[in-house]
């Protein structure tokens, strides 16, 4: 059953999806339990992109038992995963490159991407994975995202904003502007307007933090904190 919205971003009252092995990131409960929860996507075909590795993430063993897709299909660029491969009749986790899928046209239900987007850092790149996005999933296909926004965007810290390779790159490009916030969902939905369209339930907009605010879920070591949104693929 759907308890959250299709847009937002977490607070620490969300509901978590616990048992889970996330590796070091503690968003990953709420993130996970959101996902599971957003989207049916029994009898489908699942595409995950960035899906971590196998022996660090059990997210796809807890999809492919409750979820009850036809197929899940799990990538990574961490070339770790070469020495992780799973190769099942509903199940292939491997090395592939977002921009450059090795997937039919038209073949894929449901993409997840959860906390990928951002450690991009090529603006052409990141174009091309969102079109080989696009190229794979069938027509009114549904796309699940979440993104690590930075919780401070006026901390300069380069410890603190490293992870969000994406941002920086929106920036030195002049994409979007860091004056008045940082990169976050209405941002991202704006970027890839022509591929996919938010779907918004009634009265929810694009979500836009202010910034440091108290009420979400964040994390100051990494000065994060992470929304999240389905979109409809445009074709």
């Amino acid at each position: 059953m759907k308890m959250m919205n299709n847009f937002g971003y977490f607070k620490p009252s969300d509901p978590t999806l616990n048992g889970i092995k996330f590796g070091n990131w503690g968003s990953r409960p709420y993130e996970y339990f959101w996902a599971a929860s957003v989207v049916d996507v029994e009898n489908k075909s699942i595409l995950d992109f960035g899906t971590g590795l196998p022996s660090e993430h059990n997210w796809y063993q807890f999809v492919l038992q409750n979820l009850k897709p036809s197929h899940y299909q799990g990538i990574d660029y961490d070339s770790r995963i070469k020495n992780e491969e799973i190769n099942e009749p509903n199940c292939k986790m491997g090395w592939m490159d977002m921009s450059d899928l090795k997937i039919s046209d038209n073949s894929i239900d449901v993409l997840y991407a959860i906390s990928t987007f951002e450690h991009i850092d090529n603006i052409d790149v990141f174009m091309n994975c969102v079109k080989e996005a696009h190229r794979v999933l069938k027509k009114d296909s549904i796309m699940v995202i979440t993104i690590d926004e930075m919780w401070n965007c006026f901390n300069k810290d380069p410890i603190h904003s490293a992870w969000n390779e994406l941002e920086k790159v929106l920036i030195k490009e002049n994409i979007i502007n860091h004056k008045t916030h940082s990169f976050g969902m209405k941002d991202f939905i704006e970027i890839i307007s022509q591929y996919f369209e938010p779907c918004f339930e009634d009265g929810e907009q694009a979500p836009q933090q202010v910034n440091c605010q108290e009420d979400l879920l964040y994390n100051l070591t990494w000065n994060s904190k992470v929304s999240y949104g389905v979109f409809k693929v445009k074709k």
